[in-house]
């Protein structure tokens, strides 16, 4: 029993640093769409301005 709570143990402290690099994934993914979009918004402002 001990030694498969001990594996069971591993396993998690194996799952936690990959659930973290998801999460930093994620927030680096969200980020990014986020500049994209301010970036076609300014895009788009110019574009407006150049056309008046």
């Amino acid at each position: 029993m001990q030694a498969v709570r001990a594996r069971a143990v591993r396993v998690q402290a194996v799952q936690v640093p990959a659930v973290r690099v998801q999460a930093v994934r994620a927030q680096a993914v969200t980020a990014q769409a986020v500049q994209a979009r301010a970036v076609r918004a300014q895009v788009v402002r110019a574009q407006v301005v150049r056309a008046q």
